[in-house]
């Protein structure tokens, strides 16, 4: 994991803020058009949104019924979870339909699809979210790879070149991911 001291934290913070606020560039000519206009880095916690721990086949009476993996979005601030406005994920090249995956947080379950209408349901800082992803039988024994598409909304910062022009147009969170996990026999 990458470390950031505090006053490290807040001078990117500050230059992530000015960047974004100075959309005009230096040599006084019109900035990119929002096609082609670069979204500025949106800094993170320096943590890895698929976590190592919790990824493993789960059984019900007995049976394996699937397999579940935790992530955690590295933004620093808190996220409602209908600000999530991509989710995809794939185990070892293959998309996982979102109908069987259970997004479990705060004590409770949610359907992927359910997602965009948690208004009043906050991911927190790092909280961990379980994914309980419905295969009967489960993953073999191995190591497996994990492909992670997560974006959300930040509800409050506009892009830049939009303001004004296009309301309600937000800067997205990058949470996406790719790691090795590995099932224990």
């Amino acid at each position: 994991m990458n470390e950031m001291n505090r006053k490290e934290f807040l001078e990117t913070l500050a230059g992530v803020a000015v960047s974004a606020a100075l959309a005009i560039p230096s040599s006084g000519a019109p900035a990119e058009s929002p096609q082609t206009a670069p979204t500025p880095p949106v800094p993170n916690l320096g943590v890895e949104p698929i976590c190592e721990d919790g990824f493993g086949n789960y059984s019900v009476n007995g049976q394996v019924m699937g397999y579940t993996i935790r992530i955690r979005h590295n933004r620093y601030r808190s996220a409602i979870l209908s600000c999530v406005e991509e989710f995809q994920l794939k185990v070892d090249g293959q998309a996982v339909d979102p109908l069987d995956i259970a997004f479990c947080l705060n004590n409770k379950q949610f359907m992927i699809s359910q997602l965009k209408d948690q208004y009043t349901e906050y991911w927190n800082i790092l909280d961990k979210a379980e994914l309980r992803v419905q295969k009967p039988g489960g993953l073999a024994t191995g190591e497996h790879r994990i492909d992670l598409t997560l974006r959300i909304r930040i509800p409050y910062i506009t892009s830049p070149w939009t303001y004004g022009a296009k309301p309600h147009v937000y800067n997205l969170h990058d949470n996406s991911w790719s790691r090795k996990l590995t099932i224990r026999g």
